[in-house]
């Protein structure tokens, strides 16, 4: 395999990743923050369907809500209609907040799109869900060990 392409590939996820998408000056916020706002709907979400949409943790989720609960920008709550459920819910100041933060983010998106262009933005959403993909079935392979099996005989494991 292209060693140059992999050792070009990892430098340019790493530079993707320190690069991100700018959030507001002023605005004191972490990505991870502004999407988990962004995925509690009118109606609040739960623990459980948040995770399940932002393909995090549990503990890492609930983490950023107490962050964002410090912040009085989100509410947790027992559910009225099943006691099991913890519902999570925007504040007033949350859903605020979350209004300007999409606002500039849109613009951050737009200008980013204009520049690299809707083709070129559709294609690299195409080859990103792609490579999603492959990852998903390759953490499965790894998971269930199966990944090392073929390549690795003899070795001995890493512990």
């Amino acid at each position: 395999m292209n060693t140059d392409l992999k050792r070009e590939f990892l430098h340019a996820m790493m530079r993707f990743r320190r690069a991100g998408m700018p959030m507001p000056p002023g605005g004191n916020i972490r990505m991870g923050e502004f999407f988990v706002l962004s995925r509690i709907p009118d109606e609040g979400a739960s623990l459980t369907e948040i995770q399940n949409d932002m393909f995090m943790t549990k503990s890492a989720v609930s983490q950023l809500l107490s962050d964002l609960e410090k912040r009085r920008l989100v509410r947790r709550e027992i559910d009225p209609d099943d006691r099991r459920r913890i519902a999570v819910t925007l504040t007033g100041e949350g859903d605020c907040f979350l209004r300007r933060q999409r606002r500039y983010a849109d613009r951050v998106l737009d200008r980013t799109i204009e520049r690299f262009g809707e083709a070129n933005m559709a294609e690299l959403v195409r080859l990103l869900k792609r490579l999603a993909d492959v990852s998903e079935e390759i953490r499965q392979e790894v998971e269930n060990q199966s990944f090392l099996d073929d390549d690795m005989e003899g070795e001995k494991p890493l512990d």
